[in-house]
């Protein structure tokens, strides 16, 4: 799924929702919207090459770098994230 795909399907809960609810989700949007490409890529190249372990390990450490100490999204978006990626077919 895209972030552009994402980004609308977010959009259309957060209008209809309304209330205290969509403020706080339209400001977790705005935060992380803010991101450079070169940011990203820097992280996940870090991350690449630092992470040993197994998928628990990366996933533990991406959670601590984007939930904990950047902010980029909360918990509850991030396991969500992690629950979307888990029905995706593969090894």
């Amino acid at each position: 799924m895209s972030a552009s795909c994402y980004y609308s399907f977010s959009h259309a809960q957060v209008t209809e929702r309304g209330g205290a609810q969509a403020k706080t989700e339209n400001k977790v949007m705005s935060a992380t919207n803010g991101r450079s490409w070169r940011e990203l890529a820097s992280l996940f190249t870090r991350l690449g090459f630092t992470a040993f372990g197994g998928p628990a390990a990366h996933i533990a450490m991406l959670h601590d770098e984007v939930v904990t100490r950047r902010g980029w999204m909360n918990e509850q978006h991030f396991l969500d994230l992690i629950g979307a990626t888990n029905l995706i077919p593969g090894p």
